[in-house]
């Protein structure tokens, strides 16, 4: 695992721009239904500087060989989805 000490700011982003769209992809699998194409870039968009924070501040840590997994992300609740239906009732895929 890496530690803040190895990672600076811009190595954080280049982490998160490689990784994060893979992390993304997996969590939009488990959805009940297929999303919309744009959701994924949304969430990128979203996503991507509390990403760059959360591992520069290890929040997040990353694997032996300094990738994010999407196991590692969803662990720390940092980014999540949430769903709701008519009744408002939320629940995470």
């Amino acid at each position: 695992m890496r530690t803040l000490a190895h990672v600076d700011r811009k190595e954080a982003e280049n982490i998160v721009r490689r990784d994060l769209p893979g992390v993304i992809k997996e969590i939009l699998k488990k959805l009940p239904f297929k999303p919309p194409k744009e959701l994924a870039k949304q969430i990128y968009d979203t996503a991507f500087e509390p990403m760059v924070a959360d591992v520069l501040d290890g929040t997040i840590a990353l694997s032996p060989d300094g990738r994010l997994t999407s196991q590692m992300v969803e662990s720390s609740g940092n980014l999540a989805i949430k769903l709701s239906d008519a009744a408002g009732n939320v629940t995470t895929p």
